[in-house]
């Protein structure tokens, strides 16, 4: 068979094999917790700064909700320079169900007798 003759035969095989492969591919999220305005995230930390709600009260907000902060370095760089205080930073970085810290309670010891 020659070239031109597989042309016809070809160009649907090829737009056939596109279509299902563009057809697999997953569909970009749009809607998660990002999106859940139930959920805190570095955004919504600011804006309540922004606000002048007062530290405690976005503190008692991290501790009572569900968040998702993204905390590397640039982005606790970008909160501070948003004018969010230190410690509602750390509030944001101490995980809600954390074990207690070794030497953060006294342990109880039974005398003996």
């Amino acid at each position: 068979m020659s070239p031109r003759g597989l042309l016809p035969v070809l160009v649907p095989a090829l737009i056939i094999t596109l279509a299902i492969a563009v057809s697999a591919q997953a569909p970009p999220a749009t809607s998660g917790i990002a999106s859940d305005p139930n959920v805190l995230t570095n955004q919504s930390i600011i804006e309540m700064g922004a606000a002048r709600l007062t530290e405690e009260v976005i503190i008692t907000k991290i501790q009572t909700t569900k968040t998702k902060f993204d905390l590397p370095t640039p982005a606790l760089v970008e909160v501070n320079s948003r004018g969010v205080s230190a410690n509602v930073v750390k509030a944001m970085m101490t995980p809600k169900n954390a074990p207690p810290r070794r030497g953060s309670h006294k342990s109880v010891t039974k005398e003996r007798t």
